[in-house]
């Protein structure tokens, strides 16, 4: 690799040489060590996609754990000319201007730097008098404004080139202490009238006495590199003097981006105001003045506090220690004083020294202390260093785990974030979580309950076929009531067994199985109508098997059952004593927001990286700017509300790096600021003709994981396109390799600035409603969460909220969205009344079983992207369920969290839950690796047999599949209580269709379990099919559970990555295009007896028929249902099945909210859901009593489903961040505010459904769609 050119806040900026003589910068964090580097050169890199895998892994040879920030890079630029590419003509503001040849080298270009730094000393001092004046100026405009944020300021005050007033700042920790400048910075001092200016030199980077090609330069401080904190950037502005006039040449720095990677030099310098061009002045550093710790003290020897952890975790041993002691001598005195304290421990060879929290080492015995990067930061931001010791061979097992995990995620674990102190607040937060988690569970769980109430039509017999144990493999049919308990079961398994006598059959030596599942029947008092296995059974005419097992082969303590039956983790989500001593420590040294009375504003100061390109030709900003100008929208939201107008910067000319200078101000107060409130910006361009368009767009939480206020320069890079979502995310764009980035400014003051902890008020008077006004708030309260309330409806609300409080507890939603968040006081009175209100409904609450918990969890997911930071409730919630039941939440979370990490805005979140997920469940970590193996194999046998034509398709497939080896037995990503040992190469196909599924069929590890059947895709989006199956569930559910049963199908759907997933095979089902086509092709889809006639044909007793018809009525009721409420579309006759047994179930879900397919601009689709005359040809016509029932079901369903409407528009609501084309926005869903009626009474909604069925009957397109289709797809 090549040479080392620059580190700024924890990344450094690498040229790398790649195998074709090319180089390319990359930038890294400086955790990451070499190995990674390597890794991630492999994967950002297109030069070595076709490179061999020999080269690869010569590449890769040598791994270094070492990072980054401890290894010293020796400069190799002194023979390599600096690229034209690096060479900008003019003064741009990056540095101090100097006049190079394209062709110079390093050290030409150093020494020529060095002069011009000399000489701008000189300069300086002739404009010092000037300066003075000028100081004074605005000193007096100062005391004038009574601004106190500039009075705190000693030294020199900005100006800008806004008419807005841009208050000067006093530096909380200035720059060279928050970069660690070491005794090498050579500083010379001039006068300016009554004040002093220093101006630094690094004499590592400039002076001439030692060549740049074998100089090393020293890492800066480790507190950007770890800590991330915005208070230890470099503070510091902008600063002009008058004497001084622009070079035409301008060298930038030898990074692309400028100075540093993450933000330009003007984040580094102070604004002095004069009428002349623009020069860099460093600030003055409190800490070179004496008056904090430097690094030059740190080596020098000093006392420094470390709290070690002894193995684990759960006792501490506090010392104190010279910084120039070494490593051994360190943990000398640890044995000493553990075993003082009757701490036994073994010999020192056994244990490593770990940094907590992290997984960094300190190793070398004779190292001496300061020479570690944890023992520079906590010197010098003046923290107890805490450190574990670890027993080496946990140490390898954790690095294998950290292996293991970041293979899962896809990513190594200490990728760079955006955040690294907030990374570690998570860490820390949900370490205790896992601490506590049982890490050695299997995947099983106890077979899932019915909560419907026992259907009327429940056979009073039931056949339920026993697989006994035993090599044997025998099996016995017993008839059984359908209120028999399992123990009564197990009595007459005993009499009637001819392989054992009666007794010989313990029940408290055996346990049932569901045969094929790992899903077990432990509680034995357990009734057969209670089992959900056993109804879905006898409605799908499906034999019900169960085996018995031996109890001690079942490790019931690792069993997963109900939220009343598992046992639990029992740690709260909020550690009290850590929360007290947070909101101790939170206002020690800090300033209140609600003591700044002031306006919020914010300094643009300028973008660098604006690149105007184009799909077809690339249009260089050179060649727009003269017809076209940028400029930036901002604006300040909380929950998507705008707080305050808009504002706009000035408009200046494109360029790939312009300059503003320019102060933005809010019309809203600080103190006046929620603290969710963020800041919403845009890059617009616009051309001549005065047509505008976003280029990029970013947001930012004003207060970060602390409740601290941003404070002094800020660098964030843009996401591309826009414009902002002011609910979107709050994460920087560092995946791209060339962003825009954004350099901003905020206020500084002389103390943080907290959003302190608000105390609640009581209302001292309770107002009552008056009789129209009472009704005026139920009217209100019964609205669907999509209403806007108007302002007077607001303002009837909060006037009587505490009466709310005793009409509904529901109401507090509606209250809620009545609040003014920008209201201290209001805000202090809603949290008085939280403490008061009435529990919430469990649903409302999420006080939910595993099983109901599980039907939201797609949803629960999603909204983890609105949370302000990394840590919330909702993620240990989250976490904590899952850890709680591994099969019935804790899989299911991790592939949800999974399918998302290609989204670059959320994978850093979704990343870090996955780590601690990963990390406290134990051995499903090991099924899920195998889980991942297997969906890679798959992907890779699905694009290799998408690229041949359709003819070979099937023989590609089959020599692909014979070719990959699976591991001996793992889950299936669809259940994870299905465990399949390989796969059925000769029963699998690819079908016809354009993405080319593969229809893939699994042996059950289970030798008396069917084969499993599952399409795996490639190349579709699934979360769309996810979502609506979601719905299709939670309606089956919901219409059961008001004992009605309309026999839904919502097969199982699991996504696994980008565009890619397993769907589950509706068995014995078919087409209707495929029975039309049997039954005569294109004309059969106008004729009304193809599928009765089918229908007969697979059930040929009248019994059965009968009974295929009864569940073909109830489940075209559901589907009508249904898919009229969800606006279901491109319902072609492809898309829809019926099983043989008469159920009919739609697929492919692909568009829904009523984007239905045109055809010419033409709606396709004109019936309101599909209902053709074949259909009520098999109920026995339109005057038959059968239809009648036909109708009354779908108006009961349709009827059910209104009393639920907010939770399914909440639902949608919550997954309007997934990025689903057709679910983008609010306007989206009011196709279901519509389908649902709200304001009709049920008779009313029952006539207007009952008009939608004839409607559907008597509109010919739907036969017309399907006869078109049918001639499509002829074969």
């Amino acid at each position: 690799m090549g040479d080392y050119l620059d580190m700024e806040h924890g990344r450094f900026t690498l040229s790398v040489v790649l195998p074709d003589g090319a180089i390319e910068e990359f930038s890294f964090p400086s955790k990451f060590t070499i190995d990674q580097v390597k890794s991630d050169i492999l994967r950002r890199s297109a030069k070595f996609e076709n490179l061999p895998e020999d080269a690869k892994k010569q590449f890769l040879l040598g791994m270094n754990e070492e990072e980054l920030f401890n290894v010293e890079f020796t400069r190799c630029v002194t023979h390599r000319p600096i690229y034209e590419s690096l060479l900008k003509d003019g003064a741009d503001g990056e540095g101090v201007v100097v006049n190079c040849p394209s062709g110079a080298t390093a050290e030409e270009f150093l020494s020529l730097a060095l002069q011009r730094l000399r000489s701008l000393v000189t300069e300086l001092e002739a404009a010092g008098e000037d300066i003075a004046k000028e100081k004074a100026r605005l000193q007096a405009e100062e005391k004038s404004e009574n601004r106190p944020d500039r009075a705190e300021n000693g030294g020199a005050t900005t100006s800008s080139s806004s008419s807005s007033p841009s208050p000067s700042s006093s530096p909380l920790s200035s720059s060279s202490s928050s970069n660690g400048v070491d005794p090498g910075v050579h500083q010379e001092k001039m006068s300016a009238g009554s004040g002093r200016i220093r101006v630094k030199i690094l004499r590592q980077n400039f002076e001439g006495e030692e060549s740049p090609s074998t100089q090393r330069r020293k890492p800066d401080s480790l507190a950007g590199a770890v800590a991330g904190d915005n208070g230890a950037r470099r503070n510091s502005i902008w600063a002009k003097a008058s004497p001084l006039t622009s070079s035409p040449t301008s060298v930038r720095s030898l990074s692309p981006r400028g100075f540093g990677p993450r933000e330009s030099l003007a984040d580094r310098f102070s604004d002095l105001s004069s009428s002349g061009s623009q020069v860099l002045l460093p600030r003055v550093d409190k800490r070179v003045q004496g008056n904090g710790p430097t690094l030059q003290d740190l080596k020098k020897g000093g006392p420094i506090a470390i709290q070690f952890y002894l193995p684990g975790g759960a006792k501490t041993v506090d010392l104190e220690c010279l910084t120039t002691a070494t490593l051994a001598s360190l943990k000398d005195m640890l044995w000493e004083k553990a075993k003082s304290g009757d701490e036994c421990l073994a010999e020192k060879a056994r244990y490593s020294v770990k940094v907590w929290h992290t997984h960094m080492y300190l190793t070398g015995d004779t190292t001496l202390l300061y020479q570690f990067p944890i023992i520079q930061f906590c010197w010098q931001k003046q923290l107890l260093a805490r450190l574990c010791l670890v027993d080496k061979l946990e140490s390898k097992q954790d690095k294998l785990m950290s292996l293991q995990i970041g293979s899962l995620i896809g990513r190594p674990l200490c990728w760079h974030t955006s955040d690294e102190d907030q990374t570690s607040h998570f860490k820390h937060k949900i370490s205790k979580l896992l601490a506590m988690a049982n890490r050695d569970w299997e995947c099983a769980a106890q077979a899932k309950l019915s909560i419907a109430p026992v259907p009327p039509d429940f056979p009073t017999d039931i056949l339920v076929k026993v697989h006994l144990p035993g090599e044997q493999r025998m099996a016995t049919t017993l008839h059984c009531p359908g209120d028999q308990t399992f123990l009564g079961v197990m009595h007459q398994l005993a009499k009637k067994s001819q392989a054992t006598r009666e007794g010989q059959l313990d029940p408290a030596d055996y346990v049932f199985k569901i045969t094929g599942r790992n899903r077990y029947v432990v509680q034995l008092d357990r009734k057969l109508h209670q089992i959900d296995y056993v109804r879905e059974c006898l409605k799908r005419r499906v034999k019900i098997n169960f085996s018995l097992v031996l109890r001690s082969s079942v490790r019931l303590e690792d069993v997963d059952g109900d939220l009343t039956m598992r046992s639990s983790i029992s740690v709260p989500l909020i550690d009290e004593e850590d929360e007290r001593l947070e909101k101790k420590l939170k206002m020690q040294g800090t300033c209140s927001l609600l003591e700044l009375k002031r306006p919020f504003e914010f300094k643009l100061v300028r973008i660098e990286n604006v690149k105007l390109g184009h799909d077809a030709s690339d249009e260089s900003p050179s060649s727009t700017s003269s017809t076209s100008y940028l400029y930036l929208e901002a604006g300040l939201y909380h929950g998507g509300e705008l707080l305050s107008p808009v504002v706009y910067s000035q408009s200046v000319p494109t360029s790939e790096n312009p300059t503003w200078i320019e102060w933005l101000r809010f019309e809203t107060l600080m103190c006046d600021l929620p603290k969710a409130t963020r800041l919403c910006v845009t890059l617009f361009v616009r051309d001549g003709r005065s047509n505008t368009r976003p280029i990029g767009w970013v947001n930012c939480q004003l207060f970060d994981y602390r409740d601290r206020m941003l404070t002094g320069p800020l660098s964030l890079c843009m996401w591309p396109n826009g414009p902002a979502n002011p609910i979107g995310t709050c994460v920087e764009n560092l995946e791209a390799r060339s962003p825009v980035i954004l350099g901003l400014e905020f206020s500084r003051y002389p103390q943080p600035v907290v959003f302190p902890d608000l105390k609640p008020l009581f209302p001292d008077t309770v107002p009552q409603p008056s009789r129209d006004e009472e009704l005026i708030l139920h009217l209100l309260i019964r609205k669907d969460p999509l209403y806007r309330l108007s302002p007077s409806e607001k303002r009837l609300l909060w006037k009587y909220r505490t009466f709310l409080r005793s009409l509904h507890s529901k109401s507090l939603v509606k209250l809620l969205s009545a609040v003014r968040w920008a209201d201290v006081k209001m805000v202090k009175q809603v949290y008085g009344l939280l403490g008061l209100w009435g529990p919430l409904p469990p649903l409302d609450a999420l006080e939910l079983s595993d099983n109901e918990l599980a039907a939201f969890l797609l949803q629960l997911v999603q909204v983890l992207k609105y949370e302000p930071y990394h840590y919330s409730d909702l993620a240990a919630f989250l976490i904590e369920r899952g850890l709680q039941n591994r099969v019935t939440i804790g899989h299911y979370l991790f592939w949800h969290l999974e399918a998302e990490m290609s989204v670059p805005e959320i994978a850093e979140r979704y990343g870090l839950m996955l780590e601690a997920y990963l990390r406290g469940c134990g051995d499903q970590r090991a099924d899920l690796l195998k889980q991942m193996e297997v969906i890679k194999k798959l992907k890779s046998v699905a694009e290799r047999t998408k690229e041949v034509p359709l003819a070979r398709r099937r023989a590609v497939l089959h020599e692909e599949l014979a070719k990959v080896t699976l591991p001996k037995s793992f889950s299936l990503p669809l259940d994870p209580t299905v465990v399949a040992n390989g796969i059925l190469v000769e029963k699998c196909r690819s079908m016809d269709s354009a993405k080319a599924p593969l229809w893939i069929v699994f042996t059950n590890a289970d030798p008396l379990g069917q084969p499993i059947n599952v399409i795996f895709k490639c190349g579709d989006d699934l979360r769309q099919d996810l979502l609506t199956l979601q719905m299709l569930g939670i309606m089956d559910e919901l219409w059961k559970t008001e004992t009605m049963d309309l026999h839904l199908t919502p097969y199982g759907c699991i996504a696994t990555g980008d565009f890619m997933g397993m769907i589950e095979v509706v068995p014995e089902a078919e087409t209707t295009a495929a029975i039309q086509k049997a039954a005569g092709g294109v004309t059969a889809a106008f004729r009304q007896t193809p599928l009765a006639n089918w229908l007969r044909s697979n059930n040929p007793s009248d019994k059965d028929y009968t009974e295929a018809v009864t569940n073909f009525i109830k489940s075209v009721a559901g589907y009508c249902v249904a898919t009229y409420v969800l606006g279901i579309g491109d319902r072609h006759n492809d898309n829809i099945m019926v099983r043989k047994d008469g159920h009919l179930v739609h697929i492919d879900f692909g568009h829904f909210l009523g984007n239905y397919k045109k055809f010419l601009m033409y709606r396709r689709e004109k019936a309101p859901f599909v209902l053709t005359p074949e259909f009520v040809f098999v109920m026995g016509g339109k005057e038959s009593a059968q239809f009648e029932r036909f109708v009354e079901y779908c108006c009961w369903a349709y009827n059910a489903l209104r009393r639920y409407a907010n939770i399914f528009i909440t639902l949608f609501t919550m997954m309007l961040s997934t990025g689903i084309p057709e679910l983008t926005s609010e306007e989206d869903i009011d196709y279901l505010r519509n389908a649902f009626s709200l304001d009709m009474d049920d008779e009313e909604a029952a006539e207007a459904f009952k008009a939608l069925i004839y409607e559907s009957l008597s509109t010919k397109t739907t036969q017309i769609n399907f006869a078109i289709h049918i001639l499509a797809h002829r074969k």
